[in-house]
């Protein structure tokens, strides 16, 4: 049994579905589809695959269960009311942003089974990268983002890149948010003006200013 197991988890892992939808429509639908008339303890996990399995929605007992869900989704998932009955097992995910791009996994304990479907979420932004700085930024993983650590990677800066950059934080329901930051390329020298925690880094170099 636990071969049969361990065979039925790999194969279903194997397909994945591809969604796509436009930063700032309202909602956007996961999809996972099984068998109608589940079984009353039926478990259904949505987590993150690409950022260490975070929990993004549970439902057990016949309920949501969302004590272990991460906060990023708090507020903005939901499931079917009936979908023991239905076997659509499909999530809501309201308000999708760039940053809920990456792979997401639905894992269904029914009985002794195992299942699982992927589906891979790809948000399109409001606002296209310019072509110069392609390949060349990077943000922090989402875990120091909610922790206000919204800095910046710039590789390979030369004097092309000397400007004055602009940061707009945005949350709904609230006012946005810009901080300025003055970049001056000296040879292999950075020097950044700011009053708020957001930095660009350079190879080894940090340099940062307080808020």
């Amino acid at each position: 049994m636990i071969l049969y197991l361990i065979l039925c988890f790999i194969f279903l892992s194997d397909h994945q579905v591809e969604v796509k939808v436009e930063e700032g429509s309202e909602f956007v639908t996961l999809p996972c589809k099984t068998t109608p008339d589940l079984p009353e303890d039926t478990t259904v996990e949505w987590t993150r695959s690409d950022l260490g399995l975070m929990t993004v929605h549970v439902y057990a007992n016949r309920n949501d269960d969302l004590m272990t869900q991460d906060e990023v989704y708090r507020d903005r998932t939901k499931m079917n009311d009936d979908l023991l009955r239905t076997g659509d097992l499909s999530l809501t995910l309201k308000h999708p942003t760039e940053r809920d791009s990456g792979g997401y996994i639905c894992t269904i304990y029914r009985d002794k089974d195992i299942l699982t479907q992927k589906v891979l979420l790809r948000v399109k932004g409001q606002y296209e990268q310019h072509q110069y700085y392609k390949q060349r930024t990077k943000m922090k993983s989402t875990f120091l983002l909610k922790l206000g650590d919204v800095g910046l990677t710039l590789k390979h800066p030369t004097d092309d890149d000397i400007s004055t950059y602009t940061c707009t934080i945005s949350r709904k329901g609230k006012i946005p948010k810009n901080k300025q930051v003055e970049l001056h390329v000296r040879g292999l020298t950075i020097i950044l003006y700011n009053k708020q925690i957001l930095y660009l880094t350079i190879f080894s170099l940090h340099t940062s200013a307080s808020w």
